[in-house]
């Protein structure tokens, strides 16, 4: 599901230049969106222990410090590589907001940055700053939370659409538009946790929710209402497609898979290639003999397979070997002294499992 919304994003930019894209994924935005309820779903699922049931020796240092390795290095690198690249062909320069975007301060309304996607980054650290206190709030055993936690969210988001802005959509830069839904992440989860679907209600709660999903872009007429009735189906396809199982999964996974794990790094490159590559080649197809579908074909064939091939060398020389050693010098929380007790003989011990939680 990484992999798809990170092309959904990347072809809402493609559409910039190619005219056919920018008509058929003007909603491509939304996919910043789900991956903002995402998040808020995965982390739940890999730090609920380290809050749970309280705020563990050294939990939120390292919290920070895995998040930090996972999510800077790479916004670094190509936030850097976009501005040298704008410094050198657009002939320009802007220092201040190289400085908010290197600094993750590019989600606040009073600092716009240049690159296209690091304004999710910021918004990102910033949901990170609540993580920890949300997920030990809403993981309590009080459902009463939960129900407060997505009243509250879906309050926070129709304030941000309908009242903050003259044009209402949720393509805004700004945390406000991703805290709401990365609270939304963790409340799906929770819900998950405690009732687990059976298969057929899995699969009939994700087909719904796709169909919903379809038929908001299609029927709704208010962008701003078909923008929210689009996150609600998110809110209920991601909980719902994680208990899909068969051959049509695996055969997903399969297509999809990798996509995913280098989901980020398609997510950060694309700006760069689109400004470096695709701005400079496309005036010349343009300007050449191709009829016109022909030279759309080949800008779009080109783009799409520098994007993908970049996104594997980065993922695999950048983003792995930094996410490796931030990890080789952090630790996962210490675990609160329980009082020793005396094991009843009937009872066999067992070894613990192995670990299978990551960074996400």
């Amino acid at each position: 599901m990484r992999g798809a919304a990170a092309l959904l994003i990347y072809h809402m930019h493609l559409g910039f230049y190619l005219p056919v894209l920018r008509v058929l994924m003007s909603w491509g935005y939304l996919g910043v969106d789900f991956f903002f309820i995402l998040s808020g779903f995965v982390l739940t699922h890999v730090y609920r222990d380290w809050f749970q049931p309280g705020f563990r020796p050294n939990s939120f240092r390292n919290f920070f410090w895995a998040r930090f390795g996972r999510v800077y290095p790479l916004h670094f690198f190509y936030c850097t590589l976009y501005i040298l690249f704008t410094g050198l062909l657009l002939a320009q320069w802007p220092i201040s907001r190289y400085l908010h975007e290197i600094f993750v301060m590019n989600a606040l309304p009073r600092w716009p940055g240049l690159d296209p996607v690091s304004w999710s980054i910021g918004s990102e650290c910033g949901a990170y700053v609540f993580a920890p206190f949300l997920i030990h709030w809403l993981t309590a055993k009080k459902p009463i939370r939960i129900v407060a936690a997505i009243l509250l969210s879906a309050a926070g988001l129709y304030w941000d659409v309908f009242l903050r802005h003259g044009d209402p959509s949720l393509n805004i830069y700004t945390i406000a538009r991703c805290l709401p839904e990365f609270t939304l992440g963790i409340c799906c989860y929770e819900l998950c946790n405690r009732w687990r679907p059976g298969t057929r209600l899995a699969v009939f709660l994700s087909s719904s929710s796709v169909l919903a999903f379809i038929a908001s872009l299609a029927f709704v007429p208010i962008k701003a209402w078909r923008d929210l009735a689009c996150v609600l189906s998110f809110c209920i396809f991601i909980p719902s497609v994680i208990h899909l199982r068969g051959p049509f999964v695996q055969g997903f996974n399969r297509l999809f898979g990798y996509l995913g794990e280098i989901s980020y790094s398609i997510y950060l490159v694309h700006p760069v290639v689109l400004l470096a590559f695709t701005n400079q080649f496309a005036p010349m197809v343009k300007r050449s003999t191709l009829p016109n579908p022909a030279a759309t074909a080949l800008i779009y064939s080109l783009t799409t397979l520098l994007v993908i091939s970049a996104a594997a060398l980065s993922y695999r020389f950048i983003e792995l070997p930094t996410r490796t050693f931030f990890k080789r010098f952090g630790r996962r929380p210490m675990r609160h002294s329980i009082p020793a007790q005396p094991i009843p003989a009937a009872i066999v011990i067992t070894s613990p499992g192995k670990d299978s939680a990551s960074n996400g």
